[in-house]
């Protein structure tokens, strides 16, 4: 069992917070059989660490020209039992964001002190604090407030996701209706959203997530990508464990 960080939009980490996300897909890289020398389809196998979960997999392809099998073998960097602390976008105060005297520059953000140091989080929408918008990738371990705990770990093609897979993503509510289709009008019912794509299929709506997320034309390019299933927990990684200890 490991700790690690993982980094999650705005509008996920909102999702993270109402419980409807409960799996993300990172694509794998490199790609297997990136090189191109196979000819025909890609099979995967898993290759067991115990009956109740996978340590790696294999991918296996016709060599062109010939009739031996390649075989490339991925194990995911992150597997279930690992700890996972959620980096998201956030500021501090504004004094934070200029030079401290006796260093002549700003502070690192591990240089921030977590027991005086007050965060906000721009996936909550409020700003209190006047300080810079910070990336999520330069959060501090001590700043996180989500922590997941992996459950499930499978390698598939993008496309091949099941419809209960692209629901528990977290697609967002359509801004027009707040919902999936239909806009309440009261106690004689309601009438359909005419919202471009709500109501549509949860995998179709994955797929414009998708794209949004990573750029016009990455659905349709349909990368093996590394899909993680876990549970949410409100709370600091470090505080949990001192909780449970």
């Amino acid at each position: 069992m490991a700790d690690r960080p993982i980094l999650f939009s705005a509008p996920m980490v909102r999702a993270l917070l109402a419980g409807t996300k409960t799996q993300t897909r990172r694509v794998m890289k490199p790609q297997p059989f990136e090189s191109g020398y196979f000819d025909g389809d890609i099979e995967l196998t898993v290759i067991p660490a115990n009956d109740q979960w996978p340590k790696a997999f294999r991918f296996n392809a016709d060599a062109v020209g010939g009739d031996a099998i390649l075989g490339e073998i991925f194990e995911p960097r992150i597997s279930v039992g690992d700890r996972l602390y959620v980096r998201e976008a956030w500021r501090t105060t504004y004094g934070l964001d200029w030079a401290a005297e006796e260093l002549g520059r700003p502070l690192k953000p591990r240089e921030f002190d977590p027991k005086t140091t007050a965060i906000e989080y721009l996936a909550d929408g409020d700003r209190e604090l006047a300080g810079k918008d910070r990336r999520a990738m330069h959060m501090p371990r001590w700043a996180s407030r989500l922590t997941l705990t992996v459950t499930g770990v499978k390698v598939e093609r993008l496309q091949d996701i099941s419809p209960y897979d692209a629901e528990a993503e977290g697609c967002p509510p359509c801004p027009a209706c707040n919902d999936v289709g239909w806009i309440n009008s009261g106690p004689d019912g309601g009438w359909q959203c005419t919202e471009v794509g709500c109501g549509d299929a949860y995998v179709d709506q994955y797929a414009r997530l998708w794209d949004r997320i990573n750029g016009k034309g990455a659905w349709e390019a349909n990368p093996w990508v590394t899909a993680y299933t876990f549970s949410v927990q409100h709370g600091n990684i470090d505080q949990i464990a001192k909780v449970a200890a």
